[in-house]
């Protein structure tokens, strides 16, 4: 279970081991300006737990998965409804019970169309288990794929297997929980 927030950027930087600056500055990327805590204003900026995960999958975007920062907050924008309605958000309110357990196993296949746009899709693995029998190392998964909205029936048969990153959207989010409440127990800096 998540924190309940808000957290200082000093919170949160130290929860996951990134400097200080580092977390701002990705804040700033990635969050809209808060009115209250602007760069000159000596106000400290809090972060719900949403908007923690926000940048911390921001981040996760462009530190793993090589996409630049731009392409990050398309990314972002194009699955943050997807994501809420699937109770990757910490804070979701209307999450259905069979999305929550779905979410440990869930992917994001990212594919990136010719004209630079992205459209997504889904798995949900089921199963993984070896093939027995065979003499090489090969594996059987079974999945739940599903188009997210935006893709069109011919990104789906054309851009199939060109274009594409997988983002490990169940792992990220167990990452997110297991960095705030280690944070937490390790008595991280009040602000």
């Amino acid at each position: 279970m998540v924190q309940k927030g808000p957290f200082s950027a000093r919170q949160v930087s130290s929860f996951f081991q990134v400097k200080l600056a580092t977390w701002k500055r990705w804040s700033r990327e990635f969050l809209p300006p808060d009115r209250k805590a602007r760069m000159r204003s000596g106000q400290t900026r809090f972060f719900s737990p949403n908007q923690a995960f926000e940048v911390y999958l921001g981040a996760h975007l462009i530190s793993y998965l090589r996409y630049s920062i731009p392409e990050a907050r398309e990314i972002i924008a194009g699955l943050k409804t997807w994501l809420r309605k699937n109770g990757i958000y910490p804070e979701t309110s209307e999450v259905d019970p069979e999305a929550l357990r779905r979410m440990r196993q869930l992917q994001v296949v990212i594919h990136q169309k010719d004209d630079g746009t992205f459209c997504y899709e889904s798995k949900h693995i089921v199963s993984v288990k070896p093939n027995v029998g065979r003499t090489t190392n090969v594996i059987e998964e079974v999945y739940e794929q599903e188009w997210l909205p935006g893709a069109t029936v011919e990104d789906m048969f054309r851009i199939r297997f060109t274009n594409f990153r997988v983002l490990e959207i169940g792992k990220v989010r167990r990452s997110f929980d297991r960095a705030l409440e280690n944070g937490r127990d390790q008595g991280a800096p009040q602000g």
